[in-house]
């Protein structure tokens, strides 16, 4: 009863906290660019709390480790390698970490994805809009993006204001508001990694699903520097999306 242990969700990352009870203050009890996506902890710990963890991360696909917490420090041992036969076989893509700042707005981060092969000349890039939209891109594994990126494409992803993992202001920076202060960033975004001069501006496509696919479909609308798109599972329309459909209703505050 002295303290509440939790997975915690920050700058693309997500870590074991400690928060001490009554007053709240939370220590970070595990550290490294990697996603825990689910937990569970030994009952009756008193003195020492023993844990799984499921991990990914952006070259890691998935997989189980074990650790104990006593006080502040945390001790992991991994338990499983199920991808290990596939990971010696296939070249894996890592992505670069870069920030940007729309008008006004504050600091943005985002990763490109390079094909893990060299290029003979600018690549091709796809951006990919998360869905939510309080939700995080990050340190994970997706396939999907590394299955473009073995193809030839440079996969451009980032939390634009709307995202958590940044704080509750910045989270909330959209509500009501779909469409403005996230796509100054996710253009943003984009200028950031062509200033790059690694991608080719005459080759860009833009992707999205659910919330993601919204705004895919709105900036097709305000902007033609985009030679393809894909909205997928998205959202055309939210007077419809919010009377009619099974789960609409219950994003009345974002709207």
């Amino acid at each position: 009863g002295k303290s509440i242990l939790m997975i915690v969700s920050a700058h693309g990352a997500v870590n074991l906290w400690r928060f001490d009870v009554p007053d709240g203050q939370g220590r970070q009890l595990t550290r490294g660019e990697r996603v825990i996506f689910n937990l569970s902890f030994s009952s009756g710990a008193v003195t020492t709390a023993k844990f799984a963890i499921a991990v990914t991360s952006p070259a890691l696909p998935n997989d189980i480790w074990l650790g104990e917490i006593e006080e502040a420090s945390v001790r992991e041992r991994r338990l499983t390698n199920v991808n290990r036969d596939w990971l010696d076989r296939v070249s894996i893509a890592r992505p670069s970490r870069f920030t940007f700042r729309s008008p006004g707005g504050p600091e943005g981060e985002g990763w490109i994805l390079h094909p893990p092969y060299a290029q003979s000349e600018k690549t091709p890039a796809v951006l990919q809009i998360h869905g939510g939209p309080t939700v995080m891109y990050g340190y994970v594994f997706f396939f999907e993006f590394q299955l473009l990126a073995s193809n030839g494409f440079s996969v451009l992803y980032t939390n634009p204001r709307g995202s958590m993992g940044y704080g509750e202001a910045f989270a909330a920076a959209i509500r009501g508001d779909w469409g403005n202060h996230d796509y100054a960033d996710l253009m943003a975004a984009v200028d950031a990694s062509l200033s790059q001069g690694i991608l080719d501006p005459r080759r860009l496509g833009v992707a999205g699903g659910s919330y993601g696919g919204y705004m895919t479909d709105w900036i097709v609308t305000q902007t033609d520097r985009f030679k393809a798109a894909v909205s997928m599972r998205g959202i055309s329309n939210l007077y419809s999306f919010f009377g009619t459909s099974d789960g609409g209703f219950l994003h009345a505050d974002e709207y």
